[in-house]
């Protein structure tokens, strides 16, 4: 084993170019992987039959709130025809209380728009419920509370009340 280990550390010297090649190309195709991906935000097309301009202008606003996803504005035809195309995966129609998805293929970030969708419209359907707004929510008491148990130990609960 330690004649083997001296070879290569032999030819190393003797060859110097040829680590220099490899620790060359290493770095060519990070470089070009890193410039690949030049947004973390995933591209979400969106349509809508219900909505007049200016809901629908303000619903894809909230929606782009988020670091993670973009929302895109189109209209059924358009995204219906990228999807018959390949050129689209999904597509998400937005209504007042409600989403649906229009699926060409199954994509790994469907499920990711799925539950960010169902928190901004689980949140939406609270604050309508409670008779709230979303500027409400920066009103709050925080209220933190400590549980002993029999041990010593003890936990500490963070919480925020809304003041309405």
């Amino acid at each position: 084993m330690w004649t083997i280990f001296m070879m290569q550390w032999k030819r190393l010297l003797k060859q110097p170019f040829v680590v220099l090649t490899f620790f060359g190309l290493t770095l060519l195709f990070v470089t070009f992987l890193g410039q690949s991906q030049t947004t973390g935000k995933v591209g979400v097309q969106t349509y809508t039959n219900d909505l007049s301009d200016q809901a629908y202008t303000a619903l894809i606003d909230e929606l782009n709130d988020s670091d993670q996803f973009d929302f895109r504005q189109s209209d059924r035809t358009t995204v219906e025809d990228r999807i018959k195309n390949n050129r689209l995966s999904f597509a998400v129609e937005l209504n007042d209380a409600s989403f649906s998805f229009l699926v060409g293929q199954a994509s790994f970030s469907q499920p990711l728009v799925r539950e960010y969708l169902t928190e901004v419209y689980q949140e939406k359907r609270w604050l309508e419920a409670n008779d709230l707004t979303a500027s409400d929510l920066n009103d709050y008491i925080p209220l933190e509370t400590t549980s002993v148990d029999t041990a010593g130990d003890s936990i500490q609960y963070q919480t925020q009340v809304v003041l309405v």
